[in-house]
């Protein structure tokens, strides 16, 4: 049976062979800023495995017995590094580290959960976690305008989700799927906000081109029709069902 020596030895040889490099998952650019990430990333790796050395005297050698294990491991983490929207900064690699010396445990953190533990999160950034934003979006989504969101990207993800749907939900079921659907648009929005990009997805307003006339028809109706309740001085905080018979009353039953 091969030992832990020769078996990580093999995959460093396979590896090789590939030209296995964090560039060649780095996002389509000039050459020139695949290398300037390219070393981002390795300085990020070995200050993590410096302090981290440094944090487990104890048990290091242990979990990375070997040069090769070592630069196996960098490897590893790099690529996974390269695969993100953005990288961390050093001062979140830092809080990250922190966070987990803080946990107390004598033995450094796996491969996997180093990874997950130093990808940017939205809070990095001043976002909310994904959970706190789908309970403000749904909790506001009767009057969104009237409330003052935490941070756009939050209102951002709702209006995609759509108000309607998650002001009317109730069954857990529903709920539970428009957990789902807001989730894929607040990523989105994160991830675009993390590479350095506007909340809103800018492409997509104003362009009527865009829509098909029907799409365009109903647009303006709900509109116009939102346009009449605000003159006849419906709440915008009812729903569509109860507007619609003010509306009606309103104008006379008509």
């Amino acid at each position: 049976m091969a030992t832990a020596q020769e078996l990580t030895k093999s995959a460093l040889t396979k590896i090789e062979s590939q030209q296995c490099s964090p560039t060649q998952t780095t996002q389509a650019g000039s050459k020139g800023s695949s290398q300037t990430k390219n070393q981002e990333i390795w300085e990020l790796v070995n200050r993590a495995f410096t302090r981290l050395e440094a944090i487990y005297p104890g048990t290091w050698r242990r979990a990375f017995s070997t040069p090769d294990m070592v630069k196996l491991a960098k490897r590893e983490m790099g690529t996974s590094m390269a695969k993100w929207s953005t990288l961390p900064t050093t001062k979140s690699l830092d809080a990250a580290l922190e966070r987990i010396k803080d946990e107390g445990g004598e033995w450094p953190p796996s491969v996997a959960r180093l990874i997950a533990s130093l990808r940017p999160q939205p809070e990095d950034f001043g976002m909310p976690n994904v959970e706190v934003a789908f309970n403000e979006a749904i909790q506001n989504a009767q009057n969104p305008g009237g409330h003052k969101w935490s941070h756009a990207a939050v209102r951002e993800a709702g209006q995609a989700a759509g108000w309607f749907d998650l002001a009317q939900a109730s069954s857990e079921s529903r709920i539970r799927a428009l957990r789902s659907i807001f989730r894929k648009h607040y990523y989105a929005v994160v991830n675009r906000v993390m590479a350095g990009g506007q909340v809103e997805a800018r492409a997509l307003v104003g362009n009527d081109r865009q829509l098909t006339p029907a799409q365009i028809a109903e647009r303006n109706g709900r509109e116009s029709a939102q346009q009449r309740a605000e003159d006849a001085g419906i709440p915008s905080s009812m729903s569509s069902e109860q507007g619609l018979r003010s509306l009606r009353a309103a104008l006379g039953g008509r």
